[in-house]
């Protein structure tokens, strides 16, 4: 357990600070506290569903899953459903918040019974991941879905950069291991266009091979228009293969 009361709040002073860095009102501390429960804190008596964290884990379950599905819907619009929920469940995954909730400290303030403290169920991945999205739970409560979405993105970015990363160098590597075969240069890529204010941009860009633009694709960002004028190419390769013959004959 965690000692170093605050009287006026009566919640400690580790949770105070955490209150402080998520931006959670002085009526949020309840929940937050509660997020801190682990149900081994009664020691197994009988206590109601409301003073564990269980019920905030549902809650925040539920709004990470909403703010992960809106992301990759809108960062990535030519993915169809199933490829969609295998991109959200590498982030929401318990390796992911665990490790999110690791980093934030989340374990060292968690309340647990004696025994269960002894035994080192605060390190647990499963009771780190439950935490984290017991913590959005209490944060959504007092703040609502932006802050939510906000401490999500921040805290989730590593797991969130790695998706994006495997996903946009998916058909950049296709196509770059297609030229790769007659050995002569890389492909390059080059802004056509950007359009739209500074905080919903689009970008157009344009894949180029032997000084010849053989893809063109458009994005949110520059690296999914860059994702799209690749598989633009590929998608096109009987307008350039010449190219790639020329390379073989060594012109």
């Amino acid at each position: 357990m965690v000692a170093g009361k605050n009287k006026l709040t009566n919640v400690s002073e580790e949770i105070l600070q955490i209150s402080r860095k998520l931006g959670i009102s002085e009526r949020g501390l309840g929940e937050l506290k509660r997020a801190f429960t682990h149900p081994t804190y009664f020691e197994g008596a009988k206590h109601h569903a409301w003073e564990d964290n269980q019920r905030l884990e549902f809650l925040g379950d539920a709004v990470l899953g909403i703010i992960m599905g809106e992301y990759f819907y809108a960062a990535y619009p030519e993915v169809d459903e199933g490829y969609l929920t295998r991109m959200r469940a590498s982030v929401v995954c318990e390796g992911s918040l665990a490790m999110a909730a690791e980093r934030l400290g989340f374990g060292d303030v968690l309340m647990m019974g004696n025994g269960a403290s002894r035994g080192g169920e605060g390190k647990r991945p499963s009771v780190l991941a439950d935490t984290f999205e017991a913590v959005l739970g209490a944060l959504y409560l007092d703040q609502g879905i932006e802050a939510a979405r906000r401490f999500v993105l921040k805290e989730l970015a590593f797991a969130i950069s790695s998706v994006d990363q495997y996903h946009t160098q998916d058909y950049k590597s296709m196509l770059q291991e297609l030229v790769q075969k007659v050995n002569l240069g890389p492909v390059t890529y080059l802004l056509l266009e950007d359009w739209g204010p500074d905080h919903d941009k689009s970008y157009r860009m344009g894949v180029y091979y032997r000084e010849e633009l053989v893809g063109v694709g458009e994005g949110k960002s520059k690296k999914e228009a860059e994702q799209h004028s690749a598989k633009d190419a590929l998608e096109k390769q009987n307008n350039w293969k010449y190219l790639l013959k020329e390379n073989k004959k060594g012109k």
